[in-house]
């Protein structure tokens, strides 16, 4: 290994600070006295930072059902599809909606909503709904064939619920049934207990509201009409003729007739 060569100054000459340094090489290390170091930026270096900032973006883009919870105040049913009345056996006229919102008020969007029958019975269009932009959530009720009032809750996953509530009336009449005695004995010419009929919709309901027409082949009936209550039933007496025969006496509801025979004796 050879040794490299040196420029020497003269007596009194000055080094330039222009001027190259002297060289100078380790016997074992080929290497310049000032060697310049230039800093490259290692491209992992860059890519890992860049992915970095792709992670905790996309991160940072995605909203989860917890943050969503935390920031709900409230859930409540939206007052035009709460207390709907229709028949039993029948889907509302309008989906069931709740609102959804934070504690300044606001709509919640993408809040899941677990929906479920409380009482009555029915199905719902689904079970589970997210609310919208308006921080409105929906799903359909066909209500159940029981009549009367029937609830669904809406909840959320944070445990926050409210109830809706609907009311099934009964269907049209089905049938018509004697619910007195159908075989009645009195004193000729004195008057019969209450006769009665109650008046069912294809589900078993009593159908309130329906006008049943009264006949009877002898005697006096107290009325030739009468209306079914709540119960579906109606009722109606007899005074009986004075000769003591058999009357037949006949409630009737469009198709749908019973007869009930008192006798007079």
């Amino acid at each position: 290994m050879g040794m490299a060569s040196t420029r020497v100054l003269k007596r009194g000459q000055r080094a330039n600070r222009h001027t190259a340094p002297a060289s100078f090489f380790h016997p074992f290390v080929s290497m310049p006295r000032y060697l310049p170091i230039r800093l490259r930026r290692r491209p992992t270096v860059l890519v890992l930072v860049a992915a970095t900032f792709v992670l905790v973006g996309a991160c940072s883009d995605k909203t989860s059902t917890t943050e969503v919870e935390s920031a709900v105040l409230s859930i409540s049913p939206v007052a035009a599809t709460d207390s709907q009345v229709t028949a039993v056996g029948t889907t509302l006229p309008t989906a069931l909606a709740v609102m959804v919102v934070d504690q300044n008020n606001q709509p919640v969007a993408s809040a899941s909503v677990t929906w479920a029958i409380l009482t009555g019975a029915g199905t719902l269009g689904t079970t589970s709904s997210v609310t919208d932009a308006t921080g409105a959530a929906t799903t359909t009720w066909t209500l159940g064939t029981i009549s009367g009032e029937q609830r669904v809750t809406a909840t959320l996953t944070s445990g926050k619920a409210d109830t809706l509530v609907a009311f099934a009336t009964p269907g049209a009449v089905h049938a018509l049934a004697i619910t007195s005695d159908p075989f009645v004995q009195v004193v000729a010419g004195a008057p019969s207990g209450p006769l009665q009929v109650r008046a069912f919709d294809q589900y078993g309901n009593g159908v309130s509201g329906a006008a049943v027409t009264w006949s009877s082949s002898a005697g006096t009936l107290n009325s030739a009409m009468s209306t079914t209550g709540a119960n579906g039933v109606a009722d109606n007496t007899l005074t009986t003729s004075t000769v003591p025969q058999d009357h037949t006496v006949r409630a009737t509801i469009g198709a749908f007739t019973s007869t009930i025979v008192v006798r007079g004796q």
